[in-house]
């Protein structure tokens, strides 16, 4: 375990820093920062071991390799809505559990494991709009209407007939 505290310099603007952390071989590592009310964490994984996975039916069929060579007699778990199962790879590297398990492979400090698969998204259809009575329409339609009518009046009184003008002239 390794923990360790550095001052960053406060301010409104973000500052980038590089942070060198003494992780060293193959392993996992999980990164935390804190600072100021915020907080961020990192998953760190550094593993010879390469892990792919295909689901036929009710089986995941998973395949672990080490560079280019397979990697069999690895212990396996799958997080299965039943529990964990464990099982081992074989001479191929190749293992079976139920379909859509999320796996972790292990050998020592080397680690392979799959990523939970977000949700699907499903669209949701907008709730239609509340069913008013035709009456209230028709009590709108004639108010716009009536207050249409007064506006334009008002401005037909104002602007459109010509006003009379007096002029007066005087001789001097």
């Amino acid at each position: 375990e390794w923990a360790a505290t550095r001052r960053l310099g406060a301010g409104p603007f973000p500052e980038a820093r590089t942070l060198r952390l003494p992780l060293r071989g193959n392993g996992a590592w999980l990164v935390q920062i804190e600072g100021g009310g915020q907080w961020a964490s990192a998953l760190i994984v550094r593993s010879s071991l390469q892990l792919s996975t295909s689901d036929a039916g009710q089986v995941r069929r998973l395949t672990v390799r080490r560079g280019q060579h397979p990697a069999g007699r690895l212990e396996v778990r799958a997080l299965t809505p039943s529990g964990v199962q464990a099982t081992t790879t074989d001479v191929r590297g190749v293992a079976e559990v139920p379909a859509g398990s999320q796996i972790l492979v292990f050998d020592g400090a080397d680690v392979a494991f799959t990523t939970p698969e977000p949700e699907p998204y499903v669209p949701t259809t907008p709730a239609p709009p509340p069913a008013y009575p035709p009456v209230l329409f028709q009590r709108l339609d004639q108010r716009l209407g009536d207050e249409r009518a007064r506006d334009q009046e008002a401005y037909r009184r104002r602007f459109a007939s010509p006003a009379a003008e007096v002029m007066s002239l005087e001789a001097l």
